[in-house]
Order: structure tokens, then sequence, then C-alpha cells
């Protein structure tokens, strides 16, 4: 197996490491985050988001006040790590500060400086095969002298256009209530870019508004189509755990600019030195279909063939 690792200048982000094996690449950056800012086929398209513009930035009095005067949170696209439970103030430390990386024996490890006020270190390892198939290994260690409570939460921005999938639980006989839908406060449930379907659950994206759910993926998979490219997310789900947003370990979120495929572990009690993880395996195919938004054979036609196994 070999795996490639340079540097170069992308956009306006600055530095970034690539980390390629002659199929798929990703560039990181090292100048602020760390982003996952570019993934993709060797020689193709970026599949993610990137908000060259800063168009999405989040400013506030509060966030001023919290981390210095004149800070502001970039969200620059592409994928990022936060800790779970959102805080309309805490979530949003400026990460515009450089990155530590080092190259490991099969790709690269990220990690960035600790955030003062969160007392909390963030890393970020990109572990890559000789496949289709990269792992990104995320870790937040609690550097507070007291006990902190939190998940980590895997969110990646992806380019408008496809249609997003996302299994429903496998139906059984049982009197027990099994799936969780957590809606946010500004979801309409009548929002036509989503359809609730049998087997499964479709996005679609569109030049309006915010919308947000979340789920119980017991499944462990979620899958974007987006590009001639289906993007496939594999994670874990232990249901004797307990996770984020009333037990949600995967959410989604879309508005005028892009679609998000977000991945959350578990909730954890971490003293000092303790580090909360969880691992997201990332696959992409070529793809020359589009599945149906509605038709669930279809649907299911399409995950035989491109997510299973």
């Amino acid at each position: 197996m070999s795996i490639n690792v340079t540097t170069l200048d992308y956009k306006n982000y600055g530095k970034c490491v690539c980390i390629e094996n002659g199929t798929i690449q990703v560039y990181v950056s090292v100048d602020v985050g760390p982003r996952i800012l570019w993934y993709g086929f060797v020689g193709g398209e970026n599949l993610l988001y990137n908000d060259v513009d800063r168009t999405s930035a989040k400013r506030s009095k509060d966030i001023a006040d919290t981390f210095g005067e004149g800070e502001v949170f970039q969200f620059y696209g592409g994928h990022r790590m936060w800790t779970s439970p959102e805080d309309p103030v805490l979530s949003y430390y400026p990460d515009c500060h450089p990155v530590k990386w080092e190259q490991t024996e099969n790709g690269v490890k990220f990690t960035a400086e600790p955030q003062p006020v969160n007392d909390v270190r963030h890393s970020m390892e990109i572990v890559m095969s000789d496949s289709n198939e990269l792992k990104v290994l995320h870790e937040i260690e609690n550097l507070r002298d007291e006990e902190q409570t939190y998940a980590t939460w895997g969110i990646t921005q992806y380019n408008h256009g496809g249609i997003q999938i996302i299994p429903q639980l496998p139906r059984y006989d049982s009197l027990a209530a099994n799936r969780i839908i957590a809606f946010w406060s500004y979801v309409n449930f009548d929002d036509e870019r989503i359809n609730y379907g049998r087997d499964f659950v479709t996005l679609k994206t569109a030049d309006m508004p915010s919308m947000k759910i979340g789920f119980n993926n017991a499944s462990g998979w979620s899958c974007y189509v987006n590009q001639g490219a289906a993007i496939i997310k594999r994670f874990d789900y232990d249901p004797s755990l307990c996770y984020p947003d009333f037990g949600c370990n995967y959410e989604t979120y879309t508005d005028r600019f892009f679609i998000e495929m977000e991945c959350l572990g578990p909730s954890m009690k971490l003293k000092k030195g303790e580090s909360a993880k969880h691992t997201e395996t990332w696959i992409v195919k070529k793809c020359d279909e589009m599945p149906s938004f509605t038709d669930q054979e279809n649907i299911a036609a399409f995950v035989e063939k491109y997510v299973k196994d």
C-alpha cells in the first residue's frame, strides 16, 4: 500500500495536507481548523462544499465577550468536529489557529491547540487504505480539572444537487416503539425536501431555509448521491449507550448552500485527561445513476447495488 502525503496552498484556506492513495484523496487544513476541505477521486471533482466567500460566519457579542474582542467563528465548509450538545456560544470557538500534524503509518493525525474556556483539545486522524475507503478518527480530550460530559460530533458539508438516503430501522414484531426522529424547532413537517418512506428516509436540496432532523440510526450507514458519486458513511451505534438530542447518533441538516451528514458518538462523563471518541468510515463509489426520491423499491435496488457490502 502506498500513501502519499504532501502539502499545498488551497484556495483562500492557506496550507493544507494532501493525503492520497492513487484512488482517493483528501485535503486537510492546518493553518485553521482542522477541516477536511477536499474529498473525492484523484483527478475528479471535490465532493465537499467549500465556503470560500465565508458566507456562514457566526458572530455575536457573546462570542466576542467569551473568546476575545473581534473573534468570529468561520464554518469554512468541509468536515469539522464539535462537541455535542450544541451551545449557542461555546460551540462556536473560533478555531482559526495553526494545527499540529504528524504522519502516521497509514495517514496523518491532526491536533488543534487547546480551547480556552471550553478546556478541550480536538484531534482528528485520517487513516487510508489502498482502496476507495478511508477512516476518520475523532477524539476530544477533557483538559479541565472537573468532569465534563459531551459527545464527539462529526459534521460534513456536501454540495447541493443530490439525494441523501437514511435507512429506517429494520422492522420486526414488537409492541414497543423502536424509532427516534428528532425535529429541530425550525423544521416544517411538510417540508418538500424530505420523504418518509417505509424502509428509507430521503432528503434533497433546494434554495430553502434551514432544516434539521436526527435519528437513532441502528443500521450504521447513510448515503449521499451527487456529482456522479455515491458517498457512503459508516458508523457505530450501541442502543445500550446514551446519545445526544433524545438518542440520535445520526443527524442531517440542509439550507440554501449545502447538505450535511452528521455522526455522533455516545455522551460520556470524562475526567481530566480522558477522551470521547468515534470513528467514521468514508466510502466513495462512481455512480452514473440517481436513486428515486420517493419510490422505495427503486431506492432499495440502489442501496443493494451501491451501499451493501
